[in-house]
């Protein structure tokens, strides 16, 4: 899970639409009535096709690439028909349905990690200061406390790996609920982690061994293609780039740069510094 940069430029049917459906659901609840969203609406192609460029096709939570064989939803961050705090709590309704159709709200998941796990879930630190009503998430209202990490956020700061298995950063409270609400930790995403890592992760010692002046034998194209393979794995585009971030830290400092270019690596692989923050 890395920071998802989101355009700030609203698709254009939720600019025209979504305000006058948000309008119609604060009506209903005040009259007591059901709440019928607009699904079409989200699901709109423009809106699909924005949040897909956004989070270069993968899923905002696994980051696993979406495809013909992984499909995606279009996720409520904030679950807008109800909402529950755990397993053992009660399903409250209605949810954030001011926020249905609010852009900062809407991101791409592949199914198990909408439907399977998060669901309608958003455990808070005090759920007493769980958000009711529009406004009450403007700046100026109460703070909510979500334990849930937001994409919009920086995961890097809570979420770790060691090797394929992910943790906690330094026993983040809210890195381990969001770990364990979308089962972050489940096997299936393990083994694809392990995949992905065990030849990328090979070539850290190599680089370092040639940045020491060792291994002459190979050749300047070799350690290009390296450079290029690791930095290719840590840009945001890259399925698992938090997982390979961590790697990257924990081999050459916490405090190294990312993501970092092919060149940058270049140099360290020529002697040279690599960027720190």
């Amino acid at each position: 899970m890395i920071h998802v940069d989101k355009s700030a430029e609203v698709p254009e049917v939720l600019a025209n639409f979504g305000p006058m459906n948000c309008d119609r659901h604060i009506e209903a609840v005040a009259a007591g009535e059901a709440l019928v969203f607009d699904e079409e609406l989200c699901r709109d192609r423009t809106v699909v096709r924005a949040l897909r460029r956004d989070q270069y096709g993968k899923c905002c939570y696994c980051e696993r690439l979406l495809d013909e064989h992984r499909e995606a939803d279009v996720e409520h961050f904030r679950p807008k028909a109800a909402v529950r705090q755990d397993v053992m709590s009660d399903i409250e309704r209605p949810g954030y349905y001011w926020l249905a159709y609010d852009w900062a709200n809407l991101y791409l998941a592949c199914r198990p990690c909408n439907q399977e796990y998060k669901g309608i879930y958003f455990p808070l630190a005090d759920p007493a200061a769980r958000w009711r009503r529009p406004g009450d998430e403007l700046p100026g209202g109460k703070p909510e406390g979500a334990l849930l990490i937001d994409p919009a956020e920086n995961p890097e700061e809570h979420i770790d790996f060691d090797g394929p298995e992910i943790r906690p950063l330094k026993g983040s409270i809210r890195g381990g609920k969001t770990i364990s609400v979308l089962e972050l930790a489940r096997s299936d995403l393990n083994q694809a982690r392990r995949t992905h890592l065990e030849p990328h992760r090979a070539l850290l010692p190599v680089l370092t061994s040639r940045h020491h002046g060792g291994m002459p034998e190979l050749s300047p194209e070799d350690v290009l293609d390296i450079c290029t393979v690791l930095a290719t794995s840590v840009h945001p585009s890259a399925p698992f780039a938090g997982m390979m971030r961590a790697q990257l830290r924990h081999h050459f400092g916490d405090d190294l740069r990312l993501p970092l270019t092919a060149q940058e690596l270049l140099t360290y692989a020529r002697g040279g510094a690599l960027p720190r923050a």
